[in-house]
């Protein structure tokens, strides 16, 4: 099924090219677009400008002067300033990613709340009543804010460690003589995934199985030296062992597959694998090559908001 409806409104109904309505009819398009209207606030109608102006201004949002004044305000109630070094207006808005926004900031909110709740877009769109582009579009934007928020996120203490995979897109996937690669093959994207009990770094590793250098590349930086690392005996992780002088206890996984969660000393990071699995299948169809983009977005959700900050 092609995509075309849904970049239309979510306003329309199966009637409105009818000039004559039942009414049932009647009665239901009164009622949806009712909700339509409450979800989609003009901007004057919110508190929206009151919130803004309670920030305070230090400098020009354009060249960072101190000399501007207060010079009116925006059509939506939104107070505007002048700066006498630039000679341009701004608000306090300006540069930020709600420049010259028409949607109410509440309607994003809404759709972050979505977002964080595991809802897919495509679901986000329809509960928001926002065309699936305008949801993809924010989508988007979300994935910029939080692009760089793993960088500084160094775990310690009892440290642990695995890999998961997820697969290509089947139209990506590798055929030879009739069959697709099994195992762990190039078909399989490896994502790398730590966690302290606090805090959890995940980030993609390649495709196929995992080795030294990938497993370096990745947590070199994301594990603080003397922790002690629990893991799988990966081969892999020797090599974190060895730089970061790392402690540590190893457990051969398929051994403890008939293990209770209570009684599996690996639970705790395969429950972060499997809570990263369950978010990716939340999105379906979405493009391999924005997977860290959801890996990011999955981290952000579970991570402590003073980490992110």
């Amino acid at each position: 099924m092609t995509t075309q409806y849904k970049n239309h409104s979510r306003k329309r109904t199966p009637w409105d090219c009818n000039t004559s309505l039942s009414p049932m009819e009647t009665f239901i398009k009164s009622k949806y677009l009712d909700s339509y209207d409450y979800k989609h606030p003009f901007i004057k109608e919110t508190m929206e400008a009151d919130l803004l102006n309670s920030y305070e201004v230090t400098c020009c949002k354009r060249c960072v002067s101190t000399d501007f004044k207060k010079k009116g305000f925006t059509k939506n109630g939104i107070q505007r300033y002048y700066c006498n070094i630039c000679k341009r207006y701004f608000n306090v808005l300006t540069g930020t990613m709600f420049d010259n926004h028409k949607i109410a900031i509440s309607e994003w909110i809404e759709f972050c709340l979505g977002i964080f709740r595991y809802e897919s877009i495509n679901l986000t769109s329809k509960n928001n009543k926002n065309s699936f582009t305008t949801s993809k579009y924010w989508l988007y934007k979300l994935f910029y804010i939080i692009e760089d928020m793993q960088d500084d996120i160094v775990l310690e203490g009892n440290v642990y460690i695995d890999e998961t995979f997820y697969p290509v897109v089947e139209s990506d996937k590798t055929v030879k003589d009739g069959k697709k690669l099994r195992g762990l093959s190039k078909d399989q994207i490896c994502i790398g995934i730590t966690y302290d009990g606090n805090h959890v770094y995940v980030h993609v590793e390649g495709f196929g199985k995992t080795c030294q250098k990938k497993t370096k590349d990745t947590f070199i930086n994301h594990i603080k030296p003397g922790s002690h690392l629990i893991h799988d005996k990966e081969k892999s992780h020797k090599i974190l062992i060895k730089e970061l002088k790392l402690s540590d206890e190893s457990y051969d996984a398929n051994k403890l597959k008939k293990c209770k969660d209570k009684d599996n000393p690996l639970n705790p990071i395969n429950r972060q694998c499997y809570l990263l699995k369950r978010f990716l299948r939340y999105h379906p169809g979405f493009s391999r090559d924005d997977i860290q983009h959801y890996i990011n977005l999955y981290c952000f959700i579970s991570n402590p908001p003073q980490l992110i900050s």
